[in-house]
């Protein structure tokens, strides 16, 4: 084990200088890049934009000198932060930052208002006196000489899987945080009131979705929020930005997609806004060439948001703030009777949300209320929600009413032709799974496998055949699971899912060939 850490740590000072050997000279404002109008272009490719896979946008000191971004030279290992600076005018080289651990993923930095501290997420070891908390937000002071030592952010504010954290001139805090699900994230933010962040209050319904919510950015004045999701209203299921400007009562509006000027079938990540305020920044991967692994990093001209605040102004919405509460109160609850009832209510102020219709129907088919489900549908008519999420549920009601077969041919149809269909089969597993329709949940993890075979998705495969009494499959996609490196033997053990396959002979077997 040793030996494979110091191998990876010599491949990325190998992979730094090779980068490094092959920057240009660049000089002036962002790098010297000529600035892109109101349509996305690839930031400083070959220097920030590579063939790896960049995860974050960015992040610009404010006087403009200094520069930090993510970058996972590889899939499966630690996630590295780069940093330039200029001197005499000349923007070094890529290169660690002094603070950086490479034991560990570093990555999403964003500057303070004043430029005095970075924050960054880490899952690094924890100083003395700290609880490890896996995931969290640390900072780092901004020396004169350069870098100071990381501290985890205040713990009474992040307690640990926390990500992206934003923040305004005033010091208020908004960063995700991991739902009790373990399977998604939410937006919260922290006001800072005499000096000390208040506890984190999770922001309103249609902010906050059913689906995952990341990547904040909140605007330096507090004015808007862009955040990342892959709620319905994405374009053709992709992860998209999203936007949500502040009312003047200091409430915040309805979420909408940023839209083409933004946004495409592809993914789009990680907003950050240029210290001047005339620059979007976000990755993406929608010109993915062979051999690229993950999003680059687009910039576009900030008018876009201006564009966007105009045409909200003009669209009127009821309200969203005590019924979105109420929404969000009872969905995280799994209320989800009480659920319907808010949103069929919702639904009259904002009849166009089609991310609400669609949780709509979830929860009606959550609550087994399957015929007020189907007449719901049926209501909409030819204005249904043509997007994948709810496809997907219109399958997933179907399965509910014990047509299994109809809804396998009706779903791999729908969902042959996407982009992310490794994704949307898992999303379709784990929702199966959920409905303890278990052996259809191992049918679509095996269609899931063949696009993309990895030792995680064998064993919830697994899983789900132990549950359904399948025995023979249970342990042959085990076997499979450890084979591709998903092989702690404590994980095997504790796991109620297999509990069926223990007192078979092939479960000893299997024991003795895991770590």
């Amino acid at each position: 084990m040793k030996n494979s850490f110091y191998i990876f740590t010599l491949l990325i000072c190998l992979t730094q200088i090779a980068v490094a050997q092959q920057t240009p000279v660049l000089r002036g404002k962002y790098l010297g890049q000529q600035p892109p109008g109101m349509k996305p272009e690839l930031f400083a490719p070959g220097v920030i934009s590579t063939q790896y896979y960049e995860h974050s946008s960015p992040a610009f000191s404010p006087d403009g000198s200094t520069v930090l971004w993510t970058v996972i030279f590889e899939r499966g290992k630690p996630a590295r932060l780069l940093e330039m600076h200029q001197e005499n005018g000349v923007w070094t080289p890529p290169a660690s930052p002094a603070f950086a651990d490479i034991s560990a993923d570093d990555f999403y930095p964003a500057f303070s208002a004043d430029g005095k501290k970075l924050y960054f997420n880490s899952r690094r070891k924890v100083p003395a006196g700290y609880k490890d908390a896996g995931l969290r937000i640390w900072e780092v002071e901004k020396t004169t000489g350069g870098w100071g030592e990381p501290v985890p952010f205040d713990t009474t504010v992040a307690k640990g899987e926390d990500y992206a954290l934003s923040m305004t001139y005033s010091g208020d805090i908004y960063f995700a945080v991991r739902r009790q699900d373990g399977r998604v994230f939410d937006i919260v933010s922290s006001k800072k009131v005499n000096h000390q962040h208040q506890q984190p209050e999770i922001l309103p319904y249609n902010i906050n979705t059913d689906q995952s919510e990341d990547g904040a950015f909140i605007a330096p004045d507090g004015s808007y929020l862009i955040f990342e999701s892959a709620r319905p209203e994405s374009i053709e299921g992709s992860s998209d930005l999203y936007i949500s400007f502040r009312k003047k009562d200091g409430r915040w509006g309805p979420a909408k997609n940023m839209g083409p000027n933004v946004n495409s079938k592809f993914t789009e990540r990680f907003a950050k806004l240029s210290p001047d305020g005339k620059y979007l920044f976000f990755g993406s991967d929608r010109d993915n060439k062979p051999g690229d692994e993950g999003t680059d990093v687009y910039w576009v001209d900030a008018k876009v948001i201006a564009q966007l605040k105009k045409k909200e102004a003009r669209h009127k919405e009821g309200s969203i703030d005590k019924e979105g509460q109420a929404i969000l109160i009872a969905l995280y609850g799994n209320d989800f009777a009480n659920t319907a009832t808010l949103l069929k209510q919702w639904l009259e102020w904002h009849p166009t949300d089609d991310d609400a219709f669609t949780t709509y129907i979830s929860a009606l088919r959550k609550s087994k209320q399957l015929t007020a489900a189907d007449a719901a549908i049926k209501a909409r008519g030819h204005k249904l929600p043509a997007n994948l999420d709810m496809k997907i549920e219109m399958a997933l009601l179907m399965y509910e009413q014990n047509k299994s077969a109809a809804a396998e041919t009706y779903i791999l149809s729908q969902l042959s032709p996407v982009p992310q269909q490794h994704y949307r089969y898992m999303q379709l597993a784990h929702q199966l799974n959920g409905m303890k329709k278990h052996l259809e949940a191992a049918t679509i993890y095996a269609t899931a496998l063949t696009i993309f075979p990895n030792g995680p998705d064998y064993y919830n495969m697994a899983c789900c055949w132990a549950l359904g009494g399948n025995k023979d499959k249970a342990f042959e996609a085990l076997s499979k699971a450890a084979e591709l490196g998903y092989n702690k033997k404590s994980d095997f053990e504790n796991d109620g899912d297999l509990a069926s396959l223990k007192s078979d002979a092939r479960w000893r077997v299997l024991m003795e060939n895991l770590k």
